[in-house]
């Protein structure tokens, strides 16, 4: 394929906006996510605490995501992603203050949660909508560009930051970034009409035999809270220094959003079943390499091996989701989908709980890291 031909796609109007916002949404998020459970461990939090506050905040947001969807099937989809915006920012706020007022954790869950069940269902049911059926492997490479390809220099920029001048300031610096993701929504024309969307709708669609393999499959999902939360923090006690941490996840995303592009073009000319299998297992067999990442060079091969495998899992399998949801109601699909994500996380957060309770420290992240594994075979079902 001629290699100009790969950036000729027409992308609509709705996307292009899309993009350019979760860019910046993106690069603020990237500044302070690999951070987080660093931070609380810092100030106190024992690792089974933080899997803990993660297995409450998903559980929450169980709860809470079709009132989300009903937010965004009555005022807009772009709108929905805007009203999202300041309780992000409180997020962020909260977790500046847990240094000098720890109950803050609770309104960082409350409002971490309300950001999501706003943000997340929206965002998807945008894609979803406007994305071309004929060309979405190579519309899912872009918002793969502008999504990791911004969210490259955010861990090394945020280590940085949190080494030089604390959290607090990194966290505020994040919040102010926020506030720009949302412009170039406002500005986009509503074309999503008010729908009905009743609470039980997305509860009732995770049982249609038709969408049983991708629900299954969603479960694998659970992988990706060892892989965000627990993975770096491995890494913080294994190189002792944020802002060390920073950059070689920094190295790592430049390696995924390299290959991100290619994945997704392919994604349009081969069957998505065989390019997520071709990568599954390169997921599974890094989880076990995760336990011997005690150097530079092999924590740097290890997570680059983690983010080509990702996107070449993640990729085809939101093609084939995003597909099923432009054939049906493509909200409340999106919804449910968000719904057993959420409870695969959350029931890996109780498990990892039960794990550090349980076991010496080092044991229980090889037994965490042996669980991603077990758990990332969930994908193949799709």
């Amino acid at each position: 394929m001629p290699f100009g031909h790969m950036f000729a796609t027409h992308i609509r109007h709705q996307l292009k906006e899309l993009y350019i916002s979760i860019g910046i949404f993106s690069f603020a998020a990237s500044l302070i996510t690999i951070f987080e459970p660093i931070f609380l461990y810092q100030h106190g939090f024992p690792i089974w605490a933080i899997a803990l506050y993660y297995a409450i905040h998903y559980a929450l947001y169980v709860v809470l995501l079709p009132v989300g969807g009903k937010v965004a099937s009555q005022y807009g989809l772009e709108k929905s992603i805007v009203f999202s915006l300041p309780f992000f920012i409180l997020y962020f706020v909260s977790l500046a203050i847990i240094p000098s007022f720890p109950l803050a954790i609770l309104g960082v869950i409350m409002f971490l949660t309300l950001h999501k069940i706003l943000y997340w269902p929206a965002y998807y049911a945008i894609f979803a909508r406007f994305s071309d059926s004929n060309n979405r492997g190579t519309e899912l490479s872009w918002l793969g560009v502008f999504h990791y390809g911004a969210t490259i220099g955010g861990p090394a920029i945020g280590g940085f930051i949190a080494t030089v001048w604390g959290f607090p300031a990194l966290f505020l610096s994040a919040g102010a970034l926020v506030l720009f993701s949302g412009i170039p929504l406002i500005a986009v024309k509503q074309v999503y009409g008010k729908s009905d969307f009743s609470y039980k709708s997305p509860w009732e669609m995770l049982f249609r035999i038709e969408y049983r393999k991708t629900f299954i499959a969603t479960l694998g999902w659970g992988e990706n809270l060892i892989d965000v939360v627990f993975w770096p923090l491995f890494l913080f006690f294994v190189l002792g220094s944020l802002d060390s941490l920073g950059i070689y996840m920094s190295i790592s995303l430049v390696v995924m959003t390299l290959m991100g592009f290619y994945i997704g073009k392919s994604a349009d000319h081969q069957k998505r079943a065989t390019v997520l299998r071709t990568y599954l297992p390169f997921m599974a067999i890094d989880y076990i390499f995760r336990i011997f990442a005690v150097t530079p060079v092999r924590i740097i091969f290890t997570d680059s091996i983690a983010r080509v495998s990702q996107i070449g899992v993640v990729l085809p399998m939101m093609y084939k989701i995003y597909s099923q949801a432009k054939g049906t109601a493509s909200l409340e699909f999106m919804v449910a989908f968000e719904i057993v994500l959420a409870i695969a996380k959350a029931g890996t957060a109780v498990l990892i709980m039960l794990l550090f309770i349980l076991l010496p420290m080092q044991a229980a992240f090889i037994a965490t890291f042996c669980l991603g594994m077990v758990l990332s075979l969930f994908y193949s079902r799709v």
